[in-house]
């Protein structure tokens, strides 16, 4: 007997629903204006803050190039004199 495997995948799951809770849990004042995005505010003691998350599902990254120093050059003996 062989399963059949679901031909619809999943949707990923939205990481700011988990955030949202946590954010609930402490009684901050949020607003999502919309799916992919959450800001909190969060009174402390010396200041207020302003948190801003973001979620894109199908991000591309791309890896920076490393930069490389020209190589030095030797000196001759009598260069700069």
């Amino acid at each position: 007997m062989t399963a059949a495997l679901d031909a619809s995948p999943e949707p990923s799951p939205n990481p700011l629903d988990i955030v949202e809770e946590i954010v609930a849990a402490n009684q901050w004042p949020f607003d999502r204006p919309s799916e992919d995005e959450l800001v909190v505010e969060i009174t402390g003691k010396w200041c207020d803050y302003r948190l801003y998350f973001m979620w894109r599902d199908h991000v591309r990254l791309r890896r920076p190039r490393p930069e490389r120093a020209p190589a030095r050059r030797p000196r001759s003996a009598g260069a700069g004199q």
